[in-house]
């Protein structure tokens, strides 16, 4: 296999991918985020203060490992969106 294809080469943020969608003609209906992965799990049961203390005081509730969204499209974009912001 090719060394890439075993490894994630991005990370998405919730806000990156609803505004890559938004970008590209999508409305988004709904984003949300869950934890689907065993390892997850361990790590917030293992550091459980610390996560209640990073809820009750983060500006967004986004904490689970994998991002979930609906959207829908309203808009034919005309040419590739990459906007500087996605690279930087």
């Amino acid at each position: 296999a090719h060394p890439y294809y075993e490894r994630h080469n991005r990370e998405w943020t919730p806000f990156e991918v609803s505004r890559l969608l938004q970008e590209h003609g999508f409305e988004v209906e709904t984003l949300y985020t869950r934890d689907f992965y065993a390892s997850s799990h361990t790590l917030l049961a293992a550091h459980g203060r610390q996560v209640r203390w990073l809820r009750d005081n983060a500006a967004h509730a986004h904490f689970g490992d994998t991002v979930c969204v609906v959207a829908r499209k309203r808009q034919t974009v005309s040419a590739a969106v990459r906007g500087d912001w996605l690279y930087a």
